[in-house]
């Protein structure tokens, strides 16, 4: 087992909590795929950044965990009444060169 990160953290009530970082591997990043009332549809996933483990355990007793992540979203179908496309003047010959 690697070495983890001992570190601290501040929790939203203000407390801190001692954590360390754990290291991972992306097992699988799935699209969640999401159809939108107004005909769109979403494919999102997570990109798992880091995860803390706080010295912290919740009621059923497992570890809590910190994660810092983003989301990636792609519109697969957008209906064709709710696109706008971005006007961009037409550069001349100097601009290009």
């Amino acid at each position: 087992m690697k070495d983890m990160t001992k570190t601290k953290v501040q929790l939203p009530n203000g407390t801190v909590a001692d954590a360390e970082e754990v290291d991972f591997d992306a097992v699988s990043e799935p699209w969640a795929t999401f159809k939108l009332n107004d005909g769109t549809t979403l494919k999102i996933r997570i990109l798992l950044g880091k995860v803390l483990r706080l010295d912290m355990h919740n009621p059923d007793g497992d570890p809590v965990y910190q994660i810092f992540a983003n989301n990636q979203v792609r519109a697969v179908n957008v209906p064709k009444e709710l696109k706008k496309y971005a006007k961009f003047d037409k550069p001349d010959n100097r601009e290009v060169a």
